[in-house]
């Protein structure tokens, strides 16, 4: 890279020890600290991008990276792949981010940074085999740094191996305790072996090492009593954990109303669903309206629904307009017109094969009666359902029990005498808090 000084290239280096290590504020203030330095120093600019969107201040990493970029002529060639690749990364431009560290890591292999971004690009586009060799080579070329720990430990979460995301989890955690996110992905491999009290333990440990991990530890423990059934303690931690957020103007706040919009929606209390929903709708994040949008669709309310989703259409990237095309075949299944949902996400997944794509395309291949299809979705949904721990960049597993709900239907349809074992499936892990309205359906369908 370039820098004005030999000064300047020790503070960066400062920096990148301590975010490798997870330390993301001390990071945060290293980098400042070498752009105060030189002020032309692009590194600088994009390392604060970086440990900004980390710390989930992602308005200050949008400013960061603009600053970064606008050093571009003062770039070396190593530089300018390493940069432009993290601007196309927070931009949501997944298949030029590929483009970029592909070629940053074919030129420079031993390049940490290249191949643990090229993970996460890999992963945001569901291509999970490339996601995890990505990050089992970046821990391999810094196997003592816990971000890269951290981050093969959440794909492979995603990926399903739960093995290996416990392992890097635990690995991450020895090097840095105070590494709050290093804590989501042992909590969520815990939770895709079905070690809920393990998991709860995770996130009450989280929820000690910093008002940021009390964030983090609120929305996790939230998604699990809503993944359990237990709504009303979903609701009561959502919400405390939402007026938290908001008087310390942290974004998980839109996270957690969106998550609130969907339990209340789930205990069949439409009015305070939509309350919640309204709340959350001004997010930026494309991923929080989409959500938004389906609680809309689901509360009758179209019209709300349309003009989230004509927004996400008119972005120029393939996971917002894949995400309006499912609102729209969501609505098109509110009006009893399966074939016309069917075909709006087929094409959503066409743009990219998402959990929630396959999920939605199920139901509706359900209400066609196309059953052998049905069964086709759900079981995808079922072997990729690390996928659904994160739909929005938080705990979000809760979604996940309803899977074996409608292949119970499937299966009823299809006259499998395998419609009661997912009915049961789902009864072990709702039925013990009593709270679900589908309950008394789920019972009489399962014969009991």
């Amino acid at each position: 890279f370039t820098a004005a000084s030999l000064e300047v290239v020790h503070q960066y280096g400062i920096a990148m020890e301590q975010q490798f290590a997870g330390k993301m504020e001390d990071a945060l203030a290293s980098f400042k600290k070498a752009a105060d330095l030189d002020p032309n120093f692009a590194r600088a600019y994009a390392g604060m991008a970086g440990t900004s969107g980390n710390l989930n201040r992602l308005q200050d990493a949008e400013k960061y990276l603009k600053l970064a970029m606008e050093h571009v002529d003062r770039m070396t060639e190593r530089e300018r792949y390493r940069t432009r690749g993290l601007y196309y990364r927070k931009t949501g431009s997944l298949s030029k981010c590929v483009e970029e560290y592909s070629e940053l890591v074919r030129q420079y292999p031993a390049d940490n940074i290249g191949h643990l971004n090229l993970a996460s690009c890999y992963s945001d586009l569901r291509n999970m085999p490339k996601a995890m060799e990505e990050a089992r080579r970046a821990a391999d070329i810094s196997p003592k740094a816990a971000m890269q720990r951290r981050n093969l430990a959440l794909i492979a979460a995603y990926a399903g191996d739960f093995q290996t995301s416990e392992r890097e989890a635990q690995v991450a955690l020895q090097l840095n305790p105070s590494y709050e996110k290093a804590y989501l992905p042992l909590a969520y491999a815990q939770l895709l072996q079905g070690h809920l009290p393990q998991a709860a333990e995770t996130y009450r440990q989280l929820e000690k090492v910093s008002r940021l991990g009390a964030s983090f530890a609120a929305s996790g423990l939230a998604d699990l009593a809503l993944y359990e059934g237990r709504f009303s303690d979903a609701v009561r931690i959502l919400e405390q954990g939402a007026a938290a957020d908001l008087s310390a103007t942290n974004l998980l706040a839109a996270e957690k109303l969106t998550a609130l919009a969907y339990v209340q929606l789930s205990r069949g209390q439409k009015k305070l669903a939509l309350d919640a929903a309204e709340r959350a709708q001004s997010s930026k994040k494309a991923n929080i309206r989409f959500l938004v949008a389906r609680i809309f669709v689901a509360a009758g309310e179209i019209a709300k629904a349309r003009a989230l989703a004509a927004g996400l259409a008119s972005d120029s990237q393939p996971e917002p307009q894949a995400d309006a095309k499912l609102i729209e075949g969501e609505i098109a299944l509110q009006a009893a017109n399966p074939h016309q949902a069917i075909k709006a996400m087929t094409e959503a997944n066409q743009l990219l094969d998402t959990w929630i794509g396959r999920f939605d395309l199920g139901q509706a291949y359900l209400e066609a009666g196309q059953f052998a299809e049905a069964d086709s979705e759900f079981d995808w949904c079922i072997k990729r359902r690390g996928e659904a721990l994160e739909l929005d960049d938080g705990p979000t597993y809760g979604y996940f029990p309803s899977v074996h709900y409608y292949q119970g239907r499937v299966r009823e349809g299809l006259k499998s005498p395998g419609s009661a074992e997912s009915y049961r499936t789902y009864l072990s892990i709702r039925g013990k808090a009593g709270e679900d309205p589908l309950l008394p359906e789920i019972r009489r369908r399962a014969g009991q």
